[in-house]
């Protein structure tokens, strides 16, 4: 999150941000903040000097833009449409055979240019900044979540289609919550996206083979030899218990089930449970009761996207 006065993150130059030499993509998530559009704004930028640089921009129309200016001579792709408070995708590519720039927003290719560099070898000492443009004052304001540089064409096609932007997370530290009184929800991703660490285009998924619950409250009975019972109430909270079962969910959702157990070693530590995800109201203290249950239902490849399973658990309500 960058308050767009002097937020940035400044990075010492490396070859690995080298758009010369071989295919490219740069991509990332964007959040302009209420208020932001009024005005020039940087997402990444790389410069040498006036004539020598590249940036990611939204501009005061709510276009992307992105620019590689090479010994004077600019190459620009700008295109999609921004809105403030909400999270948009935005990817560049660079095709270094076929001497391509392309700009994706939400998956989409918006607009390509004719561009080709080869050993621009002045950048090479040019360090990268995040939320700024080194030398220009276009402090970005909003959020910038999951940027990736990779040498590699990660987007080529032009009729992908459109993705849904919302980011959230799955609740725990494990899974990169943001907060820590994030709660436990599963989700269901619409993309993609082989990382962990981060989730994008989730939206609430419910238990889709139906759950039970079960009540209970806690007694100690004696039954004498003539079968009579003496009954004692140990507490007159009664505890809740829910089993509940995912199915056909993909590697990354089961991955991060997986961690969100690990982190709370199984049964051993309690987590917040929001009772909205089983159609009631309000939340309650749960651990897990039992073993994490998981069987691979399809597989059309090696990638967690490739892979399905069914993922089933119980959880048992405490008073910690």
């Amino acid at each position: 999150m960058l308050d767009g006065t002097n937020d940035a993150v400044n990075i010492a130059a490396d070859n690995d941000f080298d758009f010369s030499d071989d295919n490219y993509t740069l991509e990332c998530f964007v959040r302009p903040a209420s208020g932001s559009l009024s005005a020039n704004s940087t997402i990444l930028s790389r410069t040498k000097d006036a004539s020598n640089f590249y940036r990611l921009d939204l501009l005061p129309n709510a276009k992307f833009s992105f620019s590689y200016m090479n010994a004077g001579t600019n190459h620009i792709v700008a295109g999609g449409t921004a809105e403030v408070e909400k999270f948009f995708h935005v990817a560049v590519s660079y095709n270094h055979a076929d001497s391509n720039l392309a700009l994706y927003v939400n998956n989409v290719r918006v607009q390509t240019n004719a561009f080709s560099v080869s050993n621009h070898a002045v950048m090479v000492d040019a360090p990268l900044q995040i939320g700024n443009a080194n030398v220009l004052a276009q402090d970005f304001s909003g959020h910038i979540d999951a940027l990736r540089m990779s040498k590699s064409l990660k987007y080529k096609a032009a009729g992908i289609s459109p993705m849904i932007t919302e980011p959230t997370v799955i609740g725990g530290g494990a899974l990169g919550s943001l907060q820590a009184t994030d709660k436990l929800t599963i989700r269901n991703l619409g993309m993609s996206v082989v990382s962990t660490d981060r989730f994008n285009s989730m939206a609430d998924r419910k238990p889709d083979t139906g759950f039970s619950t079960q009540e209970t409250f806690a007694s100690s009975i004696f039954t004498s030899q003539a079968g009579y019972e003496k009954r004692r109430l140990k507490t007159r909270r009664s505890k809740r218990n829910y089993s509940l079962t995912y199915s056909n969910i993909s590697g990354i959702e089961r991955t991060a089930i997986e961690e969100f157990y690990r982190a709370r070693s199984g049964d051993f530590e309690s987590f917040t449970f929001d009772l909205s995800h089983l159609n009631d109201s309000g939340t309650i203290n749960a651990r897990f009761d039992g073993s994490l249950d998981i069987q691979q239902v399809l597989s059309s490849g090696t990638t967690l996207t490739e892979n399905f399973f069914t993922v089933s658990f119980k959880l048992q309500e405490v008073f910690d």
